[in-house]
């Protein structure tokens, strides 16, 4: 079934209600906008600006983000519906946290974690309370603001791989203006402002979806010659694990589109002469961006396949049986090590873990390192199986109950489904080699998309009153997606 066309001031009457009156943002709201845009827009680089007291572990543009949430939710009562959407989720990990502070006592990190955690979801629910209020004034079915910081990150990630195609010398630069950042070498790889070329390759896949979701709404060409640009940048960050992942969210939002469908799928994907001429162009141009290191991933592929044959061996310290042609990847020698410790952690405490975020101080102690290479096994080690599980089905409800509200709305329930096939590709493949799922970056974007979904299927955000008996209101407000 082909988009509706339709403008979403059209959209918005359909049904047997007029949608409410939408609010206008006011000051504190555009502020908290603004810093958040800016903040994911910036990414790692707002390290260069630190909180003085904190170091650079706490850049000041992520305390003012937080300090803006906390003035719009103390000016704006009706705001504070949106907390409790996240209340069940963060008191999961308050009470795994005070069994780690009985068990092994207290610890600062993990306490300043938990803090973080905590100030990070209820930024999210601030920022999805303000799009919910106002969002077909900033989206209008043709624009959306939450691509804006990607138009900042972007470029800025192109230009960080043109002036330090090594990244060692990246990290010595920061260092020389007060960073201190411990990443690995790369040459040649998009690492972008989040410094990271594997968690940028599942934090692009965002602004990718975002930007042919807006072309197959707007059919502007704009839009998909973004959408090429990211995934080129994408191609360059050489992430065997975020390619995987890309290659699997397409062709899961590709078989959604299919049962949806039928064959007028091809309607949606099928772009004319003009833009596949444009897109063709931009990968053609941006190619000593991707094309080299594309090819260099392609083996990287071949020595994880060989290494995981001879994993048990070489971690178990056993005389290893050579094998010819392998060649062991550090990368993926070292994930299968952390994954080796952090099994042995769970399986010493299965039930309840360590305590949240008891687990890197442990992870500091015997390898030197902040946390695991899987966020799945993190999560598993410091909430213990029993909290998982619950956390997990207060994920699955959410998910299941928005996405029942929102069957009526048209594209909201679409995009939410997109979104949907994204984050459970990440977190059964992507956080599995991979610790993003509580990297900022990536949580936030994902936390402010996911909430908005929530909000805008109720009937009124301010109250948390459900909208399925009044989908048509719910559907005026979500007809644009986010």
């Amino acid at each position: 079934m082909p988009v509706d066309a339709r403008p979403a001031e059209a959209l918005a009457t359909t049904g047997s209600e007029e949608p409410r009156a939408l609010r206008r943002i006011d000051l504190l709201g555009a502020i908290l906008l603004g810093v958040f845009v800016l903040h994911l827009g910036i990414g790692n680089l707002s390290r260069l600006v630190p909180v003085p007291w904190a170091g650079d572990d706490l850049p000041l543009g992520e305390l003012l983000l937080y300090a803006a949430a906390a003035a719009y939710l103390a000016a704006h009562r009706r705001a504070w519906s949106s907390l409790a959407l996240i209340t069940p989720a963060l008191l999961i990990f308050v009470l795994s946290y005070t069994f780690g502070l009985v068990t092994h006592g207290f610890a600062l990190r993990p306490l300043l974690y938990l803090a973080r955690l905590v100030a990070l979801m209820t930024t999210a629910a601030a920022v999805a309370f303000v799009l919910a209020e106002t969002m077909p004034a900033l989206t209008a079915g043709r624009r959306c603001l939450l691509l804006a910081p990607y138009l900042i990150a972007v470029p800025l990630g192109f230009a960080i791989r043109l002036v330090f195609p090594d990244s060692i010398d990246l990290w010595r630069n920061l260092g020389t203006v007060g960073v201190s950042f411990a990443g690995d070498p790369h040459v040649d790889r998009f690492v972008s402002p989040y410094l990271d070329p594997n968690f940028y390759a599942t934090i692009g896949m965002i602004p990718l979806g975002l930007a042919v979701w807006l072309w197959l709404r707007s059919r502007r060409l704009g839009y998909a010659v973004f959408a090429t640009v990211v995934l080129a940048s994408i191609l360059g960050s050489g992430s065997r694990s975020g390619l995987f992942a890309l290659g699997a969210t397409a062709a899961l939002v590709i078989l959604l589109e299919v049962r949806r469908g039928g064959r007028g799928w091809r309607r949606l994907v099928l772009p004319n002469g003009r833009t596949i001429a444009a897109c063709a162009a931009t990968l053609l141009v941006l190619a000593p961006f991707w094309v080299g290191t594309l090819a260099t991933t392609v083996v990287r592929v071949t020595g994880t396949a060989t290494i995981v044959t001879t994993a048990v061996s070489v971690v178990g310290g056993a005389a290893a049986v050579p094998v010819v042609g392998v060649v062991i990847d550090p990368s993926a020698l070292a994930r299968v090590q952390t994954a080796s410790y952090g099994l042995d952690i769970l399986a010493a405490h299965p039930i309840t873990g360590l305590g949240y975020d008891y687990l890197t101080e442990s992870t500091r102690r015997d390898l030197g390192t902040p946390s695991l290479d899987s966020s799945v096994l993190a999560t598993l080690c410091n909430l213990g199986i029993l909290l998982t599980v619950l956390l997990t089905v207060l994920v699955f409800r959410s998910a299941w109950s928005t996405r029942r509200r929102l069957a009526a709305s048209g594209d909201a329930s679409r995009a939410f489904d997109w979104l949907l096939a994204y984050v459970g590709v990440v977190v059964v493949a992507a956080s599995l080699v991979n610790n993003v799922l509580y990297y900022q970056f990536w949580l936030l974007p994902v936390a402010v998309m996911w909430l908005t979904a929530d909000l805008v299927s109720r009937a009124d955000p301010g109250t948390g009153e459900t909208a399925h008996g009044n989908a048509a209101r719910g559907a005026g407000r979500a007809a644009s997606g986010w």
